[in-house]
C-alpha cells in the first residue's frame, strides 16, 4: 500500500515539478521583457536630455537617475545559482545612420532564460524574443567587437558596452 502511494506521489512531482520551473521561466521572461522597456524609456529620457547622444553605458542611466539599479539585471538567468546576468548594451558609433531596427540592447548570455533565446530592445524602442539560432549569431557579433558576457555577481548592476 505504502509502495502504491509513493508511486503516485512520485508520478504526481514528476508532472508538476516542470510546470512549476516553466512557470517559473515565463515571469522571468516577462520581468526581463519589462526591464527592457524601461531601459528604453530611460535611454528616450537620456537623449533629450543631452541633445539626442545616447549613453556610453547602462550604469550612466543609474547614475543619473534616469533607471533603478534592478533594471540592469536579468531576473532569470542562473536561477539554479541564484545569480542575475546582466545585459549587453551597444550604442551606435556617434554619427551612424538611424537604423530603427538595429539592436541596442540584450540578453547579456544564452543561459539568461535556458538556452532559449533571448530579449533584444531595438533603437526604435521595440523588444522582441529572439530565438537560439539568430540570438547566439547576434551575441556572437558582439563578442568580435567588443562585448563580453558576464553575470552579475555583485550589487552593482552588471551591462556591458561597445563603442
Amino acid at each position: 500500500m505504502l509502495g502504491l502511494a509513493g508511486a503516485a506521489l512520485n508520478g504526481w512531482f514528476g508532472a508538476v515539478v516542470p510546470r512549476l520551473r516553466e512557470a517559473e521561466e515565463l515571469r522571468a521572461r516577462a520581468g526581463c521583457r519589462q526591464n527592457l522597456t524601461v531601459i528604453a524609456q530611460a535611454i528616450r529620457q537620456y537623449r533629450h536630455l543631452h541633445g539626442g547622444r545616447f549613453p556610453t553605458c547602462l550604469e550612466e542611466l543609474v547614475l543619473e537617475e534616469l533607471l533603478a539599479e534592478g533594471h540592469t539585471r536579468c531576473p532569470g538567468p542562473l536561477l539554479m545559482q541564484g545569480q542575475r546576468g546582466g545585459y549587453l548594451y551597444v550604442p551606435p558609433p556617434a554619427g551612424a545612420p538611424d537604423e530603427p531596427y538595429a539592436p541596442l540592447v540584450c540578453d547579456a548570455a544564452m543561459d539568461n532564460h535556458h538556452g532559449r533565446g533571448g530579449w533584444v530592445l531595438r533603437r526604435n524602442g521595440r523588444v522582441d524574443w529572439v530565438y537560439p539560432p539568430q540570438f547566439g549569431q547576434l551575441l556572437s557579433e558582439w563578442a568580435e567587437r567588443g562585448a563580453v558576457s558576464r553575470p552579475d555577481t555583485s550589487a552593482r548592476p552588471s551591462s556591458t558596452h561597445v563603442r
